[in-house]
């Protein structure tokens, strides 16, 4: 009995302890709520609260000290707040986003070297949360930010057999013109050399105000012999370019696009409006690369040959173009560089859309980020640069939900993953306030 007895005191005395804890806790956070003050980073909040005032409760087994506050919903894109925290945001339906486009104020397009559907997000997704891990990082398992508000299937258009997984046009740019959107494939070949048909493609689709927004449906036909057409150029032979393609060759080693090959990353409308430049990741030749003016878009994608401007070459410190972005407000063009065959190392650069000029020295990207698309705010401050995350690993329930091979801890390259599920990719805003908004001073193209 006495043993029992000091038992039980014991007992007694333990669940006081807890008791009061909690008490002390609780008043502490009603105290601090009365004054107006926010719980310390990493504190968590008191048993049965909400994380916000007027927030529903968080989902049931998810720890309330791991959501962070969910950002107010903005009514434009501009108006969304400029990453205060510094952490990325996630999309979620695909893993490469290679190619983007801005509808509206407040959604964008996404183009996927994964597949032939264009996507359609929204900024400012209402309810989001980001969950935190217990180390404060974000959990990519659970948060959902952004999710496709609208799927557009392109296989059909395209011409594309969408029964093989091989099968899709590595969608790589996009390019925004009077009342048309503008898209390429890579028209790479495999890393191994190998032909690859159905990534050469071009197409366009329509911009039509439907319910007082913007909607893309396909213009004209898809063309799925450019190279060809290219090769056969007077221009392109001067270029040098033509040793580049050659693709009536099956399997060509040297002429994979970590080589010698062509790989199309880039469009941009020129400062005409009408011409359309197409920017070459590769080749690079003397440490500049390939932009090829076609004069006529409009016509090829309605069945007429392109008409080639002169090609012209630009100095990016070796590296080729990623992605290329007109901004009006700065009258400049923004250029993501990048080595050949990397996927770290990308640099931003400003030019003034003169062949002559030689680019802004490049600005270091976030290493973190394979950049392979940009779309900029419509006042010009700022860029939200897109990740290619198809070789990011994420989480997956077994092995029948992985066709590439399993990593060591049982995650998944995020290409590799069946079906949309977890697939996802990641987006973060830059300041181009940092560096002069006039253009830069230029020196003449080398």
């Amino acid at each position: 009995m006495r043993k029992l007895a000091s038992l039980l005191a014991c007992v007694g005395l333990s669940f006081s302890f807890s008791v009061g804890s909690a008490g002390s806790a609780r008043a502490q956070a009603d105290e601090a709520q009365a004054a107006g003050e926010a719980p310390a980073a990493g504190e968590a909040p008191a048993a049965g609260e909400a994380v916000d005032a007027g927030q529903a409760q968080p989902p049931r087994g998810v720890n309330p000290a791991l959501m962070r506050r969910p950002r107010v919903r903005a009514k434009t894109i501009d108006s969304v707040p400029a990453d205060p925290d510094g952490e990325v945001m996630h999309f979620w339906g695909t893993c490469g986003a290679s190619a983007a486009v801005r509808l509206d104020d407040d959604r964008v397009v996404i183009g996927s070297d994964d597949d032939n559907y264009l996507r359609t997000y929204d900024f400012v997704e209402p309810g989001a949360l980001v969950l935190r891990d217990a180390q404060g990082q974000v959990d990519t398992t659970r948060s959902a930010l952004h999710r496709p508000r609208g799927t557009q299937d392109l296989y059909e258009f395209t011409q594309v057999n969408e029964y093989a997984v091989s099968n899709f046009s590595a969608i790589e740019g996009a390019a925004r013109g009077a009342g048309i959107v503008y898209w390429i494939g890579s028209h790479a070949r495999r890393h191994d050399g190998e032909n690859r048909p159905y990534q050469r493609r071009f197409f366009a689709t329509a911009i039509e105000q439907r319910l007082g927004s913007e909607l893309l449906v396909p213009f004209g036909q898809a063309e799925t012999e450019l190279t060809y057409k290219l090769e056969a150029n007077e221009k392109i032979k001067q270029s040098g370019l033509r040793n580049s393609m050659m693709p009536q060759y099956r399997k060509m080693k040297h002429l994979a696009p970590e080589i010698r090959g062509i790989d199309m990353q880039g469009l941009a409308m020129a400062p005409d409006g009408e011409t359309l430049w197409i920017a070459m990741r590769n080749p690079v030749r003397s440490s500049r690369a390939f932009v090829v003016p076609i004069e006529n878009p409009r016509g090829v994608v309605t069945g007429q040959s392109p008409i080639v401007g002169d090609p012209f070459m630009l100095q990016l410190e070796g590296r080729g173009i990623s992605a290329i972005e007109w901004v009006p407000e700065l009258g400049q063009y923004l250029i993501v560089s990048a080595p050949v065959g990397a996927t770290t190392g990308y640099r931003l650069h400003r030019w003034s859309g003169d062949p002559k000029t030689r680019p802004s020295k490049g600005e270091p990207l976030p290493k973190a980020l394979n950049v392979q698309s940009l779309v900029v705010s419509a006042d010009g401050k700022r860029a939200l640069l897109f990740s290619d995350d198809s070789d990011v690993p994420v989480p997956v329930g077994s092995h029948e939900e992985c066709r590439a091979r399993l990593n060591a801890d049982g995650t998944c390259p995020c290409g590799g993953v069946e079906g949309p599920g977890p697939k996802r990719f990641r987006a973060r805003w830059v300041s181009l306030e940092s560096t002069p908004a006039t253009a830069p001073a230029q020196t003449t193209a080398e």
